[in-house]
C-alpha cells in the first residue's frame, strides 16, 4: 500500500507541474481541447458502457509506430471474436489520427486516461473491459493494476525492453514488481526481450517470445492498383525515378539536402519524397531546401501541379507514408543519422524496397540485426557513405531489384507474430 500511495503521490505532482505546459499548449496551440476530458477518464456513456455478455476487449499503443504494429493483431482478434467490443486508446496525437485510419473494425476511439487513479477507475468501469492488452513497454502502475482490481486480465503484446528502458527499470524497485506481478502473460518481441522481462521479474511461466507484429504490416495491401492510384495522386510516372526519404528528424534534413544536391546534378532526373516524422516541421524543411535554391512543395498542396518542376515533395500528411513507399524505387529511413534510435524499415523492406539507414539504430536493434545478417539492407555510418550507395543503387536497377527482393523475403519469413499474439489474448479472455 505504501508503495502505491508513493507512486500516487509523485505523480499527481508530477501532473501538478505540468498543467501550466497543457494550459499553454491549450491557449497557444490548440492541443488537447478535443481531447481533455478523456485524458480524466471521461467518455461518452452510449460509446463505453457495457449493455452486453459480448467480451469488451481494450488495445492500448502509444503513438504512430506502435498503432500501425498492432493493427494487424486487432483485425485478428475482431475476426476471431467478432461479437466483441473493440476500444483503442492512443497517448498521442498522431497515434490516435492513424489510429482511425487503420483500426477500421474498434468500436471505441479514446486517448488514455492520465495514470491517477480516480482518471484511470473511471474510465476503466466505463468501458468495463474482459481484457486489456498493452503493446511494447506501455507500463502504467495505477492502468494496471486498477484494471485486474476491476474485473479485467492484461497481457503486453509486442512487448520490447530497449537498453535505455532496461537500466531505468532496474531502479524502480517494488512498483515496478507489483506492476509486473499483475500482469497475466508477456507476448516479447524476440529471444532478448525474454531474457530482460524475466531478469527485471517477470514469472518465466508467464513469457514467450511470439515474435514482432511489425512483420505482418503493409505487404498485404501493396497491389498493382494502389501504386498506379499512387502515380496520379502525385502527378508522376512509373519511369520517374524516385527516392523516399521517412520519418526524417532535425539535424538529418541538413545532411539529406547535401546527399540530394549532390546526387541530383548526377541524376537530373531524381525526385526526393521527404517525410518527417513531426509533419508541423513541413515549413521548416521548405525554407532550408529554399535557401539551397531547390525549390518544394508540400504534399497538401500538390494538386495537379508538376512536381518537376519542384523535384522535392514534402509529405505533410498523417498515415500515408507507408504508401509511398510503394513508388519509390530506394527508400531511407530517418532517425538513424541522427541519434535518434531510428525507426521501422520493415515497412519499405516489406513491399520489397532497397532500404538504407544510418548508424543510430538502438530502439531496433533486434530487427536491425536480423534484417543485416539476411543481407537485406544497407547500413551506412554517415551522409557521405549514403551518397556512395544510393549513387550505386541508382546506376543499377538489377541491384535495386535483387535487394528489395532479399528484403520482402525475409521480412515474410519473420511473419505470423500477429495471429500467435490474438491465439494468446483469445486463451486469457476465455479463462
Amino acid at each position: 500500500m505504501l508503495v502505491i500511495l508513493t507512486y500516487n503521490l509523485l505523480i499527481t505532482l508530477a501532473f501538478i507541474i505540468y498543467i501550466p505546459v497543457i494550459i499553454w499548449k491549450m491557449v497557444s496551440q490548440g492541443k488537447y481541447r478535443s481531447q481533455f476530458w478523456q485524458r480524466f477518464g471521461y467518455i461518452k456513456k452510449q460509446e463505453g458502457t457495457k449493455t452486453t455478455n459480448a467480451p469488451v476487449i481494450w488495445i492500448h499503443a502509444v503513438s504512430v509506430g506502435e498503432t500501425i504494429a498492432i493493427s494487424s493483431v486487432a483485425a485478428e482478434l475482431k475476426k476471431k471474436h467478432p461479437h466483441s467490443t473493440l476500444v483503442f486508446t492512443t497517448v498521442t496525437d498522431t497515434g490516435q489520427q492513424v489510429a482511425r485510419k487503420v483500426i477500421t473494425n474498434a468500436d471505441l476511439f479514446s486517448y488514455l486516461p492520465v495514470d491517477l487513479p480516480r482518471a484511470v477507475r473511471r474510465f476503466v468501469r466505463r468501458i468495463r473491459p474482459d481484457i486489456l492488452v498493452l503493446t511494447e513497454s506501455e507500463f502504467w502502475p495505477n492502468l494496471i493494476r486498477i484494471t485486474k482490481e476491476e474485473g479485467g486480465q492484461v497481457i503486453l503484446a509486442n512487448g520490447r525492453i530497449s537498453d535505455s528502458s532496461y537500466k531505468k527499470y532496474t531502479y524502480l524497485g517494488p512498483i515496478w514488481q507489483q506492476t509486473l506481478a499483475n500482469i497475466d502473460y508477456f507476448a516479447m518481441q524476440s529471444e532478448q526481450d525474454v531474457k530482460r522481462i524475466i531478469n527485471l521479474g517477470a514469472d518465466p511461466q508467464k513469457v514467450t517470445n511470439s515474435g514482432n507484429t511489425k512483420f505482418d504490416q503493409l505487404s498485404a495491401s501493396a497491389t498493382p492498383e494502389l501504386s498506379q492510384q499512387l502515380y496520379q495522386d502525385f502527378s508522376l510516372n512509373q519511369s520517374d525515378l524516385i527516392w523516399g526519404a521517412g520519418s526524417t528528424h532535425p539535424g538529418e534534413e541538413e545532411q539529406l539536402l547535401v546527399v540530394y544536391s549532390q546526387l541530383q546534378k548526377e541524376s537530373p532526373t531524381l525526385l526526393l519524397i521527404l517525410a518527417p516524422r513531426h509533419i508541423d516541421r513541413a515549413g521548416d524543411i521548405i525554407k532550408l531546401f529554399a535557401d539551397k535554391g531547390i525549390e518544394t512543395v508540400c504534399r497538401t498542396t500538390l494538386n495537379n501541379r508538376n512536381p518537376r518542376e519542384h523535384r522535392v515533395i514534402i509529405l505533410d500528411t498523417i498515415g500515408e507514408l507507408s504508401t509511398v513507399y510503394l513508388i519509390a524505387d530506394l527508400v531511407f529511413v530517418g532517425g538513424s543519422l541522427v541519434p535518434w534510435g531510428g525507426h521501422n524499415i520493415l515497412e519499405p523492406a516489406a513491399v520489397g524496397k532497397p532500404t538504407l539507414f544510418g548508424p543510430h539504430m538502438f530502439n531496433f536493434v533486434d530487427i536491425t540485426r536480423l534484417m543485416l545478417d539476411a543481407k537485406a539492407v544497407i547500413q551506412v555510418q554517415n551522409h557521405e557513405e549514403l551518397t556512395v550507395q544510393i549513387r550505386g543503387l541508382l546506376a543499377d536497377s538489377d541491384k535495386r531489384k535483387e535487394l528489395g527482393q532479399r528484403a520482402k523475403e525475409t521480412v515474410q519469413k519473420n511473419q505470423g507474430a500477429s495471429q500467435r499474439v490474438a491465439e494468446i489474448v483469445g486463451f486469457y479472455l476465455h479463462r
